[in-house]
């Protein structure tokens, strides 16, 4: 698996695995409407935090990673349902606690309340809820900083 920076020339690719991967969850908290959802994923397309998960020179998933001042914003993470359960989520979120303990910062992100299997994941990972809003749950790791 590597990790490579996102370019515009991945949107449309990635925005399929944004669909493949959220559309259910997104349906279940808001409602899906094709048009917001690729005008939204364009517009915070941002090459400078997001990257492309590729295992074999094949585009699978993507994550958005913010380092801050005082923590690691872990934005989105976002695997294709057939790559999903492999250990490639684990596997990016140990590369991002990699940087957080060499940063000596914890790692922060959200998950939305319908989303249990990936709740399920953060939490095995270390991550504990720290708060709520409408639609997430917020977490947090330190990971012995």
């Amino acid at each position: 698996m590597i990790l490579r920076p996102a370019t515009q020339d991945d949107t449309d690719r990635l925005f399929e695995i944004h669909r493949e991967a959220l559309k259910y969850y997104v349906e279940l908290t808001w409602g899906w409407d094709e048009k917001w959802q690729i005008d939204h994923f364009r517009e915070n397309f941002d090459p400078m935090t997001r990257h492309v998960i590729s295992i074999e020179n094949d585009d699978i998933g993507f994550v958005d990673i913010e380092v801050k001042a005082d923590f690691i914003d872990v934005k989105n993470i976002e695997i294709e349902p057939n790559s999903q359960g492999r250990g490639i989520g684990t596997e990016v979120i140990r590369r991002v606690v990699a940087v957080a303990r060499y940063r000596g910062l914890p790692i922060r992100l959200q998950v939305l309340k319908v989303n249990p299997r990936a709740r399920s994941l953060y939490v095995r990972l270390g991550f504990v809820e720290v708060g709520e809003n409408d639609a997430h749950i917020l977490m947090e790791a330190v990971h012995d900083l």
